[in-house]
């Protein structure tokens, strides 16, 4: 397991400024919050090592393409001991480079020995292609993310490199955090060369941004409550940052409204929705780590409560929740349950009876699947078919959740047909006409011992 520092290396701008100077710039960065302690460096990864000893970093990745400025990095770190032969190879390379041809393999292995002696951090030093085409581009980000086992941590610096080339580094840190978890993120950094003059004497500030890019996990926590109802991950987010007791309470809260809406508990639903949501007002107004990045987030996870709280009834509830599961075509089998629960709390209130008692359930079940006489001549035209509707999406809640009595997957995708039978439910179980139902049919639940 080691900690892993990557970064590009750039041209120097050289056709930017009107020159072919190879070279960088000798720079004194220094911590924007610690101005005191400076490193005098051409080449800015010295500079991090240097200023950011704790991190421990074990190995150092730079990339660069054939023009990059290898003669650079190489001239300065033999600089100390130069020699005939270190001179000679300098300037073979530098040739090269103006020449635009690519260092040979053995060459590039010779200037990763110079830099990690130099540096003392093993280094490697590898061509990559400039990106001119979107296969290139794969080819760069295949060569990041090839970099780490599981268990090390890498860090990135995006100072330097083709402009676009730093977005790649940054790619491979989202990629790590959600495909490859066991790969830890450590540091992002920034060299503001460009602020030195104006608002830093001369001195160019080394910016942490990592803080910023925890917006990716922000992101993710915000998805997976917005998709799936899993709490979880901001859960650890505001667990890191908020007072023991206010996290738990959040975990609490949070926990009530995710179970009530994964366990269908119908008449629970709304109540929780609107603690959990006097819980985010109370939270967004008080000052704590993640504030910022929580805020921004607050809408996703706000929204769909706010959606519930605002339904007037148990059934136009559960659709909507039938409707959140269809979206997410993951959620196919939940979205038909909970289109069958609408159905069974729209019955309930026909007949004005309780469905949490089993005895009343069994009882709707049997009415809305046409068990009982059905008195269709009296129902309009729009409705002669809803029993057969209810029977249908019936059929699939036993596949889904009893004997698998008939195989779903089909080469006509189960989804469309369930769309229909939503659209078709969420404008017919509104129906007034339903509620001649009451008086036309005996509500006569069995006993249960």
């Amino acid at each position: 397991m080691k900690h892993r520092l990557i970064l590009m290396l750039g041209k120097g701008q050289p056709t930017l400024r009107g020159d072919r100077q190879l070279s960088y710039r000798q720079t004194s960065y220094i911590l924007a919050e610690q101005p005191e302690f400076a490193v005098k460096t051409p080449i800015m990864v010295e500079a991090i090592l240097q200023l950011y000893k704790e991190e421990g970093f074990e190995q150092l990745h730079i990339f660069g393409t054939r023009d990059s400025l290898w003669p650079t990095i190489y001239g300065h770190c033999v600089s100390d001991h130069l020699t005939d032969e270190n001179f000679a190879f300098f300037e073979s390379i530098q040739q090269k480079i103006l020449a635009k041809e690519a260092p040979a393999e053995e060459e590039m292995h010779k200037i990763s020995e110079a830099v990690g002696s130099y540096l003392q951090i093993p280094t490697s030093c590898k061509l990559i292609p400039v990106g001119k085409s979107e296969a290139e581009m794969w080819d760069i980000f295949r060569e990041i993310i090839a970099i780490p086992q599981d268990g090390d941590r890498v860090s990135i610096d995006i100072t330097h490199g083709v402009r676009f080339q730093p977005f790649i580094l940054l790619m491979a840190m989202a990629y790590f955090r959600a495909v490859r978890k066991r790969v830890k993120w450590g540091k992002v950094f920034y060299g503001a060369y460009e602020l030195s003059q104006d608002y830093f004497q001369g001195l160019s500030p080394i910016f942490d941004l990592t803080s910023l890019f925890s917006m990716f996990d922000w992101l993710a926590a915000a998805t997976a409550f917005k998709e799936y109802g899993d709490l979880s991950p901001i859960n650890q987010l505001l667990g890191a940052s908020l007072p023991r007791a206010e996290a738990e309470q959040f975990l609490a809260e949070g926990a009530r409204f995710t179970q009530a809406i994964q366990l269908y508990e119908t008449h629970h639903i709304r109540l929780y929705a609107k603690r959990f949501l006097t819980y985010l007002n109370k939270l967004d107004t008080q000052p704590h780590q993640a504030a910022i990045p929580f805020h921004l987030i607050r809408a996703a996870l706000t929204a769909f409560p706010e959606k519930l709280q605002q339904t007037q009834t148990e059934s136009e509830m559960m659709l909507l929740l039938a409707q959140r599961h269809l979206q997410n075509e993951g959620q196919i089998g939940l979205g038909i349950l909970a289109i069958w629960e609408a159905i069974i709390a729209r019955f309930a209130d026909i007949f004005g009876v309780d469905s949490r008692r089993i005895e009343n359930y069994l009882e709707l079940s049997k009415i809305v699947r046409g068990k009982k006489t059905w008195p269709s001549a009296l129902l309009p035209p729009r409705l002669q078919g809803f029993s057969m509707k209810v029977q249908r999406i019936n059929s699939m809640r036993n596949s889904i959740a009893h004997t698998q009595s008939e195989d779903l997957v089909s080469d006509q995708p189960i989804i469309t047909e369930v769309w229909e039978l939503y659209a078709y439910f969420r404008a017919s179980l509104p129906e007034e006409d339903l509620e001649i139902l009451h008086a036309l049919i005996r509500f006569e639940p069995e006993e249960l011992y």
